[in-house]
């Protein structure tokens, strides 16, 4: 995971069953609603049981008919950071007065229990590694830790070509601000490593 593997992905890809495929990906809620009050759209995984080689091995390295949101990725991720539980998303952690009186407090609510302890442990450290020894060490080096995974891909259009990717990742051990905003401290440090002319990065 750390550096592209495409050939030993695709040959992963044409050695697994299709059909229990099909189901862990859906256990991760490909094909289905996400667990959100907003509008949010479906990833999408097609690979039937009977599909060609050429099928198996584009699906399997995450081109094909494959589709994913980066809010589905972003819940992949979150799942691995919580030890193989999937949460239920929400956006507000709480409401208060002008005045500091708390209102109404949100809590986590368990999803689902999707990965083992050994498979937690495995793909976390596949996910260091991405960062400490493969294609984002830019965010390496810091005083946080990361781990994380990245997909990239070229886009034409108009007979140009420009890189289109995306991070997905957690951070432990980072510090706050001045002002005490951990989430706007990490956001401007973050910043500052996906600014390339002509590509369009996200996290």
């Amino acid at each position: 995971m750390s550096t592209p593997a495409t050939v030993p992905f695709a040959q992963i890809g044409m050695e697994v069953n299709n059909d229990s495929y099909r189901k862990l990906c859906e256990s991760f809620l490909f094909n289905k609603d996400l667990p959100i009050d907003l509008p949010s759209s479906q990833s999408l995984f097609r690979l039937s049981s009977n599909a060609s080689y050429g099928e198996e091995m584009m699906t399997a390295i995450g081109q094909g008919e494959t589709v994913v949101s980066p809010f589905e990725m972003a819940l992949v991720a979150a799942t691995v950071a919580n030890g193989g539980t999937m949460m239920n998303p929400y956006y507000i952690d709480h409401i208060e007065t002008y005045d500091g009186d708390i209102v109404k407090q949100y809590a986590p609510v368990k999803y689902k229990e999707l990965m083992s302890e050994e498979e937690v442990d495995i793909l976390s450290g596949f996910m260091k590694e991405v960062v400490t020894d493969g294609t984002a060490r830019k965010i390496s080096g810091e005083e946080y830790t990361a781990a994380g995974e990245d997909r990239i891909c070229r886009i034409r259009r108009r007979r140009r070509s420009r890189r289109n990717s995306l991070l997905v990742c957690r951070l432990s051990g980072c510090g706050k601000s001045k002002t005490g905003d951990q989430c706007d401290h990490r956001r401007r440090r973050f910043r500052k490593f996906f600014r390339s002319p002509g590509d369009q990065d996200g996290i």
